[in-house]
């Protein structure tokens, strides 16, 4: 009998079709409980550790050994911001290192209240920003103030804020050996605390089951706390981290944020279509590898 090139060719991918693989239309728990690549990771900087099929630890390589112990009750983000500062190589003005009296003198002298909101953690991790981030503060302010006693009917005031790097975020900077700095905002209304995290325990995540840009899940974040300048591995407290980021993703934001301040203005509300900035935190991770 005479076999064409093209009985041979369908006879292979029939002979293929029916061979067992792939579990066909395998539920979303089968896939994510099974095994899986781990975020991209640097290991001249930092340590990986494969605990299960989806299941990892990072931890960075240089991480500072120790944290400074905050001076006053409201200067976690401070002793954060001092010891990571420091660690980079970055100095204060004059040359000498960062200090929590510097940082406060600059960001929050004769507050009352000297803690500091998610927008103030991030700029103290870049203080060499902080006189252009004033000087759009005030453009900003200014362009404001002009029309906000006018009937702003169709109007609203857009200072494109880009958003605010959260855990997910703490799973690339430890892959790429950033230590960085996490807000945990506080139980039952109660305060919020700052501390430096030098490694992550976490699982690859749906990325349409979370609400954050990055999708990973945090189960346990390493940390140096400044309360009593010692180790803790935080649990419970992943889910109520506001901010998260190491210097260099501070700087990214700050400039970002400095950005939009000079493009603030009022705008329609018909073709505004939300006050969020152009800073893309996945897009941004990803230009890095």
């Amino acid at each position: 009998m005479c076999v064409t090139a093209r009985t041979i060719v369908l006879a292979c991918a029939c002979a293929i079709l029916a061979l067992p693989g792939c579990e066909k239309n395998a539920s979303r728990e089968a896939v994510l409980t099974g095994y899986q690549a781990s975020a991209r990771t640097d290991e001249s900087r930092a340590t990986l550790t494969r605990n299960g099929d989806n299941d990892f630890t990072v931890t960075c390589k240089n991480a500072p050994a120790s944290i400074a112990q905050q001076k006053n009750p409201a200067w976690c983000w401070a002793a954060c911001a001092e010891t990571l500062l420091n660690s980079t190589g970055a100095r204060a003005p004059g040359g000498a290192p960062w200090s929590q009296d510097e940082l406060i003198r600059m960001f929050a002298h004769h507050n009352t209240n000297q803690a500091a909101e998610r927008e103030g953690v991030l700029l103290a991790l870049a203080p060499e920003l902080r006189d252009e981030y004033l000087r759009a503060r005030q453009r900003a302010d200014t362009v404001y103030n002009e029309r906000a006693t006018a009937n702003n009917v169709n109007l609203q005031f857009n200072e494109h804020m880009p958003d605010f790097p959260g855990v997910g975020a703490l799973v690339d900077e430890m892959s790429m050996g950033r230590p960085a700095i996490v807000a945990v905002d506080g139980a039952s209304n109660s305060g919020g605390h700052v501390m430096l995290a030098y490694g992550v325990r976490y699982s690859i995540a749906e990325v349409s089951g979370l609400t954050r840009r990055i999708p990973y899940r945090v189960t346990e974040i390493m940390v140096l706390d400044p309360w009593d300048a010692t180790t803790k591995t935080l649990t419970a407290e992943a889910d109520r981290v506001s901010v998260a980021a190491s210097r260099e993703l501070a700087v990214a934001w700050t400039q970002e944020r400095i950005n939009g301040l000079h493009h603030a203005q009022w705008e329609s509300t018909e073709n505004s279509s939300n006050n969020s900035g152009s800073f893309n935190l996945g897009n941004w991770i990803k230009n890095r590898f």
